[in-house]
């Protein structure tokens, strides 16, 4: 754990940097680092297992690992983030349970429009610093990454449910849910049929 907290601080320290010298290739970006001076959001992306810091401070980017201090919180999934600055797509992904959000939405939305809506080109910048091979690998790994963990992810509910419902027996199936809720209307049935029963014959007397 130890180690992989000092590769993510590592990653971040080259990050942060690259970062900031990219955005100033987007004339958009510095209005709205202004916006977002002083304001902090803290990200957890559930599928590739990252928490991660971003503030704006003197009109730079920075970027950490300490999420305890924030003005705003995000836990969603990767490919969900671009969806944070249409106002319009926030009550679907919190009904959907793809979205969890505690604080400022304003500070979200502007962050994911600094990142996200701006005219960089992040895979052609990150090629002028590691080559075309190299920058072409890495963005097709991170996608090979993402949707394996999602694989593994399906796999294991699959394997947790099962174990559950076949080897534990403490979680029903849906048969039996089926059947049990059969049972149920069945009862509520003769039920109605034995209170209308009653009554008729409390109306003769």
């Amino acid at each position: 754990m130890q180690i992989l907290i000092l590769l993510q601080q590592a990653l971040f320290s080259i990050a942060e940097p690259a970062l900031n010298k990219a955005l100033r290739h987007d004339h958009s970006a510095a209005a709205k680092l202004a916006s977002l001076e002083n304001k902090s959001l803290s990200v957890e992306l559930t599928d590739i297992k990252l928490s991660v810091n971003i503030g704006v401070f003197n009109g730079a980017v920075r970027i950490s690992s300490e999420t305890s201090q924030r003005h705003c919180f995000v836990k969603t999934e990767l490919s969900q983030l671009k969806k944070l600055s249409d106002a319009s797509q926030i009550t679907y992904l919190i009904k959907q349970d793809l979205l969890e959000l505690e604080g400022e939405l304003s500070i979200a939305q502007r962050f994911s429009s600094l990142f996200i809506e701006n005219d960089i080109d992040w895979q052609e910048w990150a090629s002028n610093y590691l080559g075309d091979g190299l920058t072409h690998r890495l963005f097709s790994s991170g996608k090979q990454a993402v949707a394996t963990i999602k694989r593994k992810q399906v796999d294991l509910d699959y394997t947790v449910h099962t174990a559950l419902t076949e080897e534990l027996k403490v979680v029903p199936t849906s048969i039996e849910l089926r059947h049990f809720s059969d049972q149920v209307d069945s009862v509520s049935a003769r039920t109605e049929k034995l209170l209308a029963s009653i009554k008729s014959v409390k109306d003769t007397l």
